[in-house]
């Protein structure tokens, strides 16, 4: 039988888990001392003490071992350990996604062109914006102007490339580039 096969499976909100408790256990177990990590984590000695035991209380089984010399974590605690290895882990890269985004490094465009932007020099100009900016996405779709001042002003594109022709008055409109039509005879 599979070791926790008959076990009822609670979801972890149930146990009130919360960052700072992970945290703080996390660092009474690094730094072997309740004491230690209170300093570490800029709590009171008590505080950390009381969640800690709270946790246990919650989870149902001890995390730590207290000693005169300190605390050293359980069975129960070093798997516990383990998994928040991870789950920190997944939180730094998260972090580090959250910042990319906000700096504007990373991302999604939405762009639509009228039909005669991809003539030209428009996608040796998309292809350098690409190679400078890895880490956004572009979508690109090809609409007719009235259609790509729709969708900017209703937000389902960030950009549009339009006729000079178009007006849109609760919008900018800012000149791209000339393009010379030629008439074929």
């Amino acid at each position: 039988m599979p070791p926790h096969q008959g076990l009822r499976h609670m979801p972890w909100s149930s146990f009130g888990l919360d960052l700072v408790t992970l945290r703080v256990f996390k660092a009474a177990v690094e730094e072997r001392s309740l004491v230690w990590a209170a300093e570490r984590e800029r709590l009171a000695l008590s505080a950390i003490s009381r969640r800690i035991s709270e946790m246990e209380a919650r989870i149902g089984a001890a995390l730590l071992r207290r000693h005169d010399r300190g605390v050293e974590p359980t069975a129960a605690g070093e798997a516990l350990m383990r998994h928040l290895d991870t789950l920190f882990e997944v939180l730094e890269h998260t972090i580090v996604d959250m910042e990319a985004f906000a700096a504007g490094h990373r991302g999604q465009i939405r762009l639509q062109a009228n039909l005669s932007v991809p003539a030209g020099s428009f996608p040796e100009e998309l292809a350098s914006f690409q190679k400078s900016h890895p880490d956004i996405d572009l979508y690109i779709e090809e609409r007719i102007s009235a259609d790509i001042i729709h969708s900017v002003q209703i937000g389902t594109a960030e950009i549009g490339l339009v006729s000079a022709t178009m007006h849109a008055p609760n919008l900018q409109l800012l000149h791209w580039r000339t393009d010379h039509l030629v008439e074929l005879r």
